[in-house]
């Protein structure tokens, strides 16, 4: 074999590899009608199920917004101690305690109750 036969044999392999790729990885438009327009094409429709609840809100969002604060703040609560300082947030990854640990610890005491967390919270989403 002589080199220019296998410079024309690795180009054609090229080729096909990436016909082949293109093929699989960029269906053409009418196989993705089945996807609709905000399709996950990793699930197939069959599978797709909806949820039968309506979404959560008014008191029972704040809920269940109450109770997942409760679960970040008591695990961040190592000490047992009812409040949380800022390096005991750090540790917990609890990085939105973290950002504002100054803004909700006004007093300047290096630690916040779980109270002075939740009503910071809630002045925040007001704000929005």
């Amino acid at each position: 074999m002589n080199r220019d036969s296998i410079a024309a044999g690795i180009c054609l392999g090229l080729v096909m590899a990436l016909s082949a790729g293109s093929a699989l990885a960029d269906p053409a438009p009418a196989d993705r009608a089945h996807l609709g327009e905000m399709g996950d094409p990793y699930v197939p429709p069959a599978s797709r199920i909806p949820s039968p609840e309506a979404p959560t809100s008014g008191e029972a969002l704040r809920r269940q917004v109450d109770a997942k604060l409760r679960r970040q703040f008591d695990a961040a609560d190592t000490g047992h101690t009812g409040v949380v300082t800022l390096e005991q947030a750090r540790q917990a990854g609890w990085g939105y305690l973290v950002k504002h640990f100054d803004r909700i610890d006004a007093a300047g005491n290096g630690s916040v109750s779980f109270e002075q967390v939740r009503q910071y919270q809630r002045a925040a989403a007001a704000r929005r």
